[in-house]
């Protein structure tokens, strides 16, 4: 019998996830959401037109007015014992940080094979009593005491990630309510070489946990969450000239045709080079 074969590491998290994007006046919080498992992306664009009919002719003329943004649904589910056990490393150390607009500091939040970067989920960064403390105040006074000393660090974490992803995309469509004029977040998708960075506005989200995975015991956390995110292609630049791994005043900037039949080949603000996948 031949022995079993090794099963490559895709390096999911690290090549695909959404980064959110806050704005506060002082600068873009940024909280980095990767996927752990396969995920779906339906996207459509229409076109607009003036029809016109002239007397006698048997067909329309059409005059091009330009497109609607690109509509994107994203599907992906967060499954507790799948990033328990596979993913130890999560922790919520690293979810924060500041934007630049450089591409080596955005590159660090989905690092290539080609770069040797680790996920930059890295450990939990206080001192296991102070996790332990966190826990217990989430679930709650004298009843969290006795639910959340298991001593088992890795779950803690691993429920903390998930809860906190689950309020980020919540967080997805609401403003900032002390100073209303900054608005819900941008929404980056990264997802292998088709979606690179793209920029938009969540419309709408739902999450649903599926009962036949049931619920950690002492949280009520569901053990799976899918969620849906109904989101809208956002390009403004500075209405110059679209460049490729740039700032985002250029790479954000509106693409035609005319960037896909040649160099660089895609309408995305980062696509894939040599480097690998």
């Amino acid at each position: 019998m031949a022995a079993p074969q090794e099963i490559n590491n895709r390096l999911l998290p690290e090549r695909s996830g959404l980064k959110f994007l806050f704005t506060d006046g002082e600068g873009i919080k940024v909280i980095a959401l990767p996927f752990y498992q396969n995920i779906s992306v339906k996207e459509s664009k229409k076109a607009r037109y003036a029809k016109y009919s002239p007397f006698s002719r048997t067909s329309n003329l059409y005059t091009y007015t330009g497109a609607d943004s690109r509509q994107i649904k994203v599907d992906f589910v967060m499954t507790l014992p799948h990033i328990r056990e596979a993913h130890p490393e999560v922790g919520r150390a690293s979810y924060l940080t500041y934007e630049t607009d450089t591409f080596s500091e955005q590159q660090k939040f989905f690092n290539s094979p080609a770069t040797g970067s680790s996920n930059k989920f890295g450990s939990f960064a206080g001192t296991a009593q102070e996790l332990e403390e966190e826990f217990i105040f989430v679930l709650g006074g004298a009843k969290g005491q006795q639910l959340g000393g298991d001593g088992n660090a890795a779950r803690k974490k691993a429920i903390d990630a998930i809860a906190y992803w689950v309020n980020i995309v919540r967080a997805s469509v609401l403003n900032n309510v002390h100073d209303p004029v900054w608005g819900p977040p941008i929404v980056r998708l990264t997802h292998g070489i088709l979606y690179r960075d793209v920029p938009c506005i969540v419309t709408g989200y739902s999450i649903d946990y599926p009962p036949r995975a049931g619920f950690d015991l002492k949280t009520l956390l569901p053990r799976e969450i899918k969620i849906s995110l109904t989101m809208e292609e956002l390009r403004m630049g500075n209405f110059e000239e679209f460049k490729v791994y740039s700032a985002r005043d250029t790479s954000d900037n509106i693409a035609g045709w005319e960037a896909v039949i040649s160099a660089p080949g895609t309408t995305d603000p980062q696509p894939i080079t040599q480097g690998g996948v």
